[in-house]
């Protein structure tokens, strides 16, 4: 096992530039990350960088800022685009070294969403990788509009070079300064900017020791001191808190799969069969945990290459996925944001066997600390709202990010499952944004039925959407898997009331199975259902949720269309 780099007893707060300089002085051979030599593959073999490797590649990237872009003064901003790897926390260290803050975005928002970004932050200086291409940093580029771009060396070659570049701040001058800014997911809109602080990362860590209640453990012991292969993309949160927080904070070795290789569970597998020592957690997104769960040989795949732990976040998946992994390996969920960080986690100590299907692993109990209070909404659901401790003890990383709040509402809606006081436990039921508020007044929140309905037809439904919002009844947008794109022979935007098909007849009968647990508002007619065009597929997050409220400005014309077909008769539910 690894070695936490926290002093437990004492807890004296680190900055994560320290952290690296002090290791790789007095443990110079720690694994810090393993990342394979080649883009596809295991055949050039891995490459294992230590603390001093490290070490040695972020000081020469703070040279090489320094000397090509000045030494930075007030924190200006820098960006930087490159494979999926390791790269992306060398650039991010040295930038701190170097006197620079470091913008992360995500090339799934596009050139227009990027080139925001960089303007919203004035960055006006772009780092690419060498081995990347240079048309997506030109295009930006010119959407920008005043923006250089630098090409780095090529950091395989800087690892094994010895190299110093001098970091003296102390915890207490630097905790408000810039750790990194990154970017909320957009489900509402663009892209926003967040600026977490050193003080940010070190509440982070804070939370991973927080001693649970009697009775209680904490489930992010199961996150700490292992070797971790997390499938979410560099430029993500999700994986910010696995290779920053996690590898400095409590000792993890972060585990990379082939930059090159698309980011699906049998990339995971190659991953876990490939390393030695063994992964020990898994780190999943719900698009991957429902690839897991639905192929038994791969998770004894799984349990052969050593891995103990799986964890997934960022939204619901089917509790068959659920049964599957929970009877072979240990498994939970964790919750988490851009601007909250993770929440930590607590559950009862007799609930954590393994062996039998789990049936209560989507509800969560928060440590107290955290000092969450939940506020009613609906008759049954209540969003999550951060109250700022008395004591702050640096636990609450919410108010490192907003520090002139004494609250902080989530817009996280959960339902009350079990438990009283400190001790209940939630479900998480989608989104405040998600909401929707008919033109009647009657509100009713789609996710969970979404999701239903996704669970019984994931050969034919790649994403749905039910839409009241402002509407007099339910107008449902669904995007179909290539299996009833073919079937129904269309490319375009069109209503299921023009199309036949034993496809689209089974998902018809579900939906009318349903409605009959909706309120009258939420039902859904037959020409309520509209099929997207293949040109114009749901827009999409950087971790690849749907962008609701975007997707349905995108398909206005068509949702009103529906809407002003008039009244829908009863027989049609």
């Amino acid at each position: 096992m690894a070695t936490n780099l926290l002093d437990e007893t004492s807890r004296v707060p680190q900055l994560i530039p320290t952290l690296l300089d002090e290791t790789a002085a007095l443990n110079p051979d720690k694994p810090f990350a393993e990342i394979p030599i080649s883009p596809t593959g295991y055949d050039l073999g891995i490459r294992k960088v230590t603390y001093r490797k490290l070490a040695n590649a972020v000081n020469a990237i703070s040279h090489w800022i320094t000397n090509t872009l000045g030494p930075g003064e007030r924190f200006p901003t820098i960006s930087y685009l490159g494979p999926n790897d390791l790269s992306h926390n060398v650039v991010l260290l040295a930038s701190i070294k170097a006197g620079y803050k470091l913008l992360l975005t995500s090339p799934r928002y596009g050139t227009i969403g990027q080139a925001r970004l960089m303007n919203e932050t004035q960055c006006n200086h772009l780092l690419i990788s060498s081995a990347s291409p240079s048309d997506p940093a030109t295009a930006i580029a010119a959407e920008h509009g005043n923006l250089h771009i630098w090409t780095l060396p090529d950091l395989a070659d800087l690892y094994d070079i010895e190299c110093n570049f001098v970091y003296s701040k102390t915890y207490a001058q630097a905790k408000t300064e810039p750790l990194v800014v990154i970017h909320t997911s957009g489900t509402s809109g663009f892209p926003k900017p967040i600026l977490w602080t050193h003080e940010f990362g070190y509440s982070f860590g804070r939370q991973r020791q927080l001693q649970p209640p009697t009775g209680f453990e904490l489930l992010d012991t199961y996150m700490t001191e292992t070797r971790m292969l997390s499938m979410c993309p560099p430029f993500h949160a999700g994986l910010l808190f696995a290779s920053l927080f996690l590898t400095f904070y409590s000792g993890n070795t972060i585990i990379y799969p082939p930059a090159g290789l698309p980011a699906t569970i049998a990339t995971a597998a190659e991953v876990v069969t490939n390393s030695s020592p063994s992964v020990d957690c898994l780190f999943l997104l719900p698009v991957h945990m429902d690839e897991l769960g639905s192929d038994a040989a791969m998770v004894e795949c799984m349990v052969r290459g050593g891995v103990q732990t799986v964890v997934w976040a960022g939204g619901s998946v089917m509790q068959s996925s659920i049964d599957t992994v929970s009877t072979r390996l240990r498994l939970f969920t964790c919750l988490g944001s851009t601007e909250t960080g993770m929440w930590p986690s607590i559950r009862h100590l007799e609930d954590r066997g393994r062996g039998e299907p789990q049936k209560d692993l989507t509800s969560l109990c928060f440590h107290p600390q955290a000092n969450i209070e939940f506020r009613r909404q609906t008759d049954d659901l209540y969003s999550a709202v951060f109250v700022r401790n008395s004591d702050p003890e640096e636990i609450q990383s919410i108010f490192c990010v907003f520090p002139d709040l004494d609250e902080f509402d989530t817009k996280d809606l959960f339902r009350h499952v079990s438990g009283t006081g400190e001790e209940r436990f939630w479900t998480h039921h989608g989104r405040s944004d998600d909401l929707q508020m008919f033109h009647s007044g009657g509100k009713w929140h789609p996710v969970m039925t979404e999701r239903r309905i996704l669970a019984e037809h994931q050969d034919l439904i790649q994403e749905i959407l039910i839409i009241g919002m402002g509407l007099d009844k339910a107008v449902v947008l669904l995007e179909p898997t290539a299996k009833l794109r073919f079937e129904l022979g269309d490319e375009g935007a069109t209503t299921a009331k023009d199309m036949d098909g034993e496809s689209l007849g089974q998902i018809w009968l579900t939906i009318q199975k349903i409605n009959k647990d909706l309120p009258v508002y939420a039902r859904v007619g037959r020409n309520q259902i509209i099929v997207t065009d293949m040109e114009r597929p749901m827009l999409r997050t950087g971790k690849g949720n749907v962008q609701r409220k975007q997707t349905v400005k995108e398909y206005e014309r068509e949702i009103q269309s529906v809407v002003l077909i008039g009244d829908v008769q009863k027989e049609n539910y």
